[in-house]
């Protein structure tokens, strides 16, 4: 059996791995080889061999009933743990090369559906069909890879008789999916270089890639599933659990194996946690404008980010332990104690996501952080208290009412600021708000003599 495992990996991860499924009495890690280390043939081989007892606790939530025979069982038990595979019959790109080559369909119509389709289809792979690939082992989603390289090449061989198209040229700047973009530049790119064999996985690389480099040095098979056990949660908070197409799902991004978060939970310092992670929170609102909102600049974007990646690192912390949801009300608690309000929001949001139920010691607090109703519980908090705000439940507002900007500034604190600092903020307030009330009520700034004075009361982020 040593024989079927891959050369590019140290031959002693998968025999340590094999002795797992064989002899460890632990479902969980039993579980995670089955998913990630094991050809399925194999693991359910040797599923079969152990006890009833082991094959019972691997049957428990899974829908598989225990009557059946055991090897039928034991192969049940591995594709329910590794997840359904598809194959690439579920592509249909038929309908692409007469969209690009006709003049029938708007451009913008063809990026879209061409996206959405391909997100499709990726979604209905697992995590375990990404692990299988990246260490060069026989996996369904080659079959899709197969069908992009397909596309590709009758679509290189069209656009080759005449030169590229201008509709491919302009479909080049619409498409924002990896692949749909591999696929159209490619295809441009072999006009000039006919002999060029590019290969759809390149486009993923950002997924694959931080699979590989699981392997590297030598690592023991616990470090391997903890770190693959983190990649998935990133790869299905990203891709798998996200059925529409969205800024996240198209960011070409590398999944990160970093976790540090982890680390700090573990060691329970949550106050420290919190105070250190309010820090760097200040410091990104204390330069950030009103106008910087309206026109979703890139302080904005640097707010959304720190608050999307908290979030995320907590729902990945959960995957690997639900035993942690109390400490992480904990650390909820410590951010509303710092009147970060921002931050507070991650955390139930992450909560939320995992399906929290909440005790009733935190239904305060929860009450607070639930992003239930556009987090209301929180816009009542903000009411009360100077804080650093959440953006996610006012930013929509704020672009589309002018008179949101003055409840929104009731949320804010304010501290001495010079001059030239005033009347740089006011600069970009003044822009955004002329681009949203327009020509009409311009004459309200025109006619304000105290700008300074009424930016500095309400615009000033600094508030712990």
């Amino acid at each position: 059996m040593a024989s079927t495992w891959p050369k590019n990996v140290d031959p002693s991860l998968w025999r340590d791995a094999e002795d797992i499924v064989r002899t460890s009495n632990n479902l969980n890690e039993i579980e995670s080889v089955c998913k990630f280390l094991l050809i399925p043939e194999d693991a359910a081989m040797m599923l079969y061999e152990r006890s009833g007892s082991i094959l019972h606790g691997l049957c428990r939530g899974k829908g598989i009933h225990k009557s059946k025979h055991r090897k039928a069982k034991a192969k049940e038990i591995v594709e329910t743990i590794r997840g359904s595979s598809v194959s690439g019959q579920t592509w249909d790109g038929n309908w692409i090369i007469p969209a690009i080559l006709s003049a029938d369909k708007e451009i913008e119509w063809i990026a879209k559906e061409l996206d959405t389709q391909i997100h499709s289809a990726l979604c209905m792979f697992s995590f375990s069909d990404l692990v299988s690939f990246s260490i060069a082992r026989n996996s369904s989603i080659s079959v899709f890879f197969d069908a992009m390289s397909n596309l590709f090449n009758e679509l290189a061989q069209n656009v080759g008789v005449d030169g590229v198209p201008a509709n491919l040229l302009l479909l080049q700047k619409e498409v924002q999916h990896p692949l749909s973009r591999w696929i159209v530049s490619s295809t441009i790119e072999s006009v000039t270089s006919p002999f060029s064999r590019p290969e759809p996985s390149d486009a993923l690389q950002f997924l694959l890639d931080p699979i590989r480099k699981v392997f590297e040095n030598q690592p023991s098979v616990p470090q391997v599933l903890e770190e693959l056990r983190i990649l998935e949660a990133r790869f299905k908070l990203r891709i798998n659990n996200r059925r529409t197409l969205d800024r996240r799902t198209l960011d070409d991004t590398p999944l990160s194996i970093d976790l540090t978060l982890w680390d700090s939970i573990r060691v329970g310092r949550l106050d420290h946690l919190a105070r250190s992670h309010t820090d760097c929170v200040v410091s990104l609102f204390s330069t950030l404008s009103v106008g910087d909102v309206l026109q979703n600049l890139r302080g904005v974007k640097d707010i959304s980010k720190n608050w999307v990646d908290l979030s995320d690192d907590i729902s990945v912390c959960l995957t690997l332990d639900r035993k942690l949801t109390g400490e992480f009300m904990k650390l909820a608690k410590h951010f509303l104690d710092l009147k970060n309000v921002h931050s507070a929001t991650a955390v139930g949001m992450a909560l939320w996501i995992s399906d929290f139920r909440c005790p009733p010691q935190w239904s305060t607090d929860w009450g607070v952080i639930n992003p239930e109703g556009n987090f209301a519980g929180c816009r009542s908090f903000m009411d009360e208290n100077h804080c650093l705000p959440c953006l996610m439940a006012y930013t929509a507002d704020l672009r589309s009412s002018l008179s949101q900007i003055f409840r929104f500034a009731e949320y804010i604190g304010r501290y001495p600021i010079n001059e030239q600092n005033v009347a740089r903020r006011g600069k970009g307030f003044g822009e955004g708000v002329e681009q949203k009330i327009g020509h009409e009520e311009k004459y309200i700034w025109e006619e304000t003599s105290r700008w300074a004075d009424l930016w500095e009361w309400f615009s000033i982020w600094h508030c712990i």
